[in-house]
């Protein structure tokens, strides 16, 4: 008897290592982590097709700045890069060996910056989109979106995609956040009020940026400081 999911898991696997060799070389491969004391997950790459889903229905502006977190060999930057973006991209790993191989690949392109070290450390601070393919365990996680919080000068503009999204709920209870994702895991919790996501896949992905209140609050902070622009608001530059 045929085993339709296992060979159109093969096809799948298939499918991505050509797509790899076109896009200039095999960015995939598993690798366990050394680093698992730290809250890290074992090196994985994303699918050419959560890509396309995902980016296709939420498109990169060309003042984005693009945030891979754990971005291993570099698939979703080197995906970014052939889809045409020019926008500075920044790619954080962890591991030191694959890090290397990343910057490597990379060398040629002035607008990537592969940085080796925990995202926790590294987070740009004009970072925009941020994109993560279950880096960490959940206490890091929770730490991410409060480091997020802290460091983006842009936050209004913030996006994170959260794909794999195994610890969604580390942003339960968090009013800085609206979580909109196609996992029904994470539904019907009337003390969460999650949005629900269509991205035209099943794969679990969540789509999170900062809430109404949480940029009410950073411009008032804003306002108190004596720092705040008025162009934000109004959308003109001011003379």
């Amino acid at each position: 008897m045929i085993d339709f999911e296992l060979q159109y898991t093969r096809f799948r696997y298939y499918l991505t290592y050509l797509t790899d060799l076109r896009y200039g070389g095999f960015f995939g491969g598993f690798r366990k982590t050394r680093y698992g004391h730290l809250g890290a997950h074992s090196t994985m790459s994303s699918y050419y097709f959560v890509l396309s889903r995902l980016f296709g229905n939420f498109p990169i502006k060309d003042s984005d700045v693009l945030v891979d977190v754990g971005c291993g060999r570099g698939r979703v930057v080197n995906w970014w890069l052939r889809k045409g973006c020019r926008n500075r991209i920044v790619g954080i790993e962890l591991d030191g060996t694959i890090a290397a191989e990343a910057q490597r690949a990379f060398r040629n392109y002035g607008n990537v910056e592969i940085v080796h070290g925990n995202a926790l450390g590294h987070i740009p601070e004009d970072g925009t989109v941020f994109y993560l393919y279950n880096p960490f365990d959940r206490d890091v996680m929770t730490q991410f979106k409060d480091r997020v919080k802290e460091r983006c000068t842009r936050w209004n503009e913030v996006r994170v995609y959260y794909v794999n999204c195994e610890f969604l709920d580390a942003f339960r209870g968090d009013p800085d956040w609206t979580v909109a994702t196609n996992c029904e895991e994470f539904k019907g919790d009337a003390a969460w009020p999650v949005r629900g996501l269509d991205v035209g896949m099943s794969y679990p992905v969540a789509v999170l940026e900062p809430s109404a209140h949480a940029i009410g609050s950073r411009q008032m902070d804003e306002w108190g400081n004596g720092t705040y622009h008025l162009e934000r608001v109004t959308g003109v530059q001011q003379g």
